[in-house]
């Protein structure tokens, strides 16, 4: 087994993970050495392909976020991640829920960091709703959202992959989303596509409730 596998076994999937001391002094030493005349969050950013708000939580080492953002924080530092670098977070602020489906494997991704970062920008400090990548197939539609989607995982409390390529019935993306809400807590879907939307939308009503109360 080679040292990534032996890494990854000891990652516990659901958890969140801080920089320990050693992790962080290894992070400010590289930096040091990269930007001797200083750094911000900013340029920061954009050396790691993270957004601002990410790169805050690591180096204040207040809030944990996954092993895989943290991976890529230091891979695109060009520093060795050891077990010594990071420690599971005790204290979690929110629960997140994640369901990544049949989403494909994107280790292998490069470039488009301009697109990332408009793409974060909307997604976090414009908050919007509903972002469209469109283009003929082929160009890495598909990679550069998914890529988005696990940079930015840990601003939300759920994460659900869903890929539309083979155009699976409305009804079936639907009941997926109900039964990932609602903590499969549902039985038997109502049978009418406006029954489940009706059922959906009081499911995510009730959980913008719960975390804001």
């Amino acid at each position: 087994m080679n040292d990534r596998r032996c890494l990854m076994a000891k990652i516990k999937r659901n958890c969140t993970y801080l920089l320990t001391t050693a992790g962080k002094q290894k992070i400010e030493k590289q930096l040091s050495e990269l930007s001797p005349n200083g750094y911000s969050d900013r340029q920061i950013a954009q050396a790691t392909g993270l957004h601002r708000t990410t790169v805050k939580k690591i180096l204040k080492m207040d809030r944990g976020v996954s092993f895989r953002t943290l991976e890529n924080f230091f891979t695109h530092l060009a520093i060795d991640l050891n077990s010594s670098d990071y420690q599971e977070s005790q204290l979690q602020k929110k629960t997140i829920y994640q369901d990544w489906g049949d989403a494909p494997d994107t280790q292998a991704f490069f470039g488009r960091e301009t697109e990332l970062t408009t793409l974060k920008q909307l997604a976090i400090e414009h908050r919007c709703r509903l972002i469209a990548i469109t283009g003929i197939g082929g160009i890495g539609k598909t990679d550069l959202s998914l890529h988005l989607a696990r940079d930015i995982q840990d601003e939300f409390e759920f994460v659900i992959w869903r890929s539309l390529i083979n155009t699976p019935p409305l009804t079936e993306i639907i009941g997926d989303l109900i039964q990932f809400i609602s903590h499969q807590q549902i039985g038997n879907l109502p049978d009418k596509i406006h029954q489940q939307i009706s059922l959906l939308l009081e499911y995510l009503k009730t959980s913008l409730f719960t975390n804001f109360r």
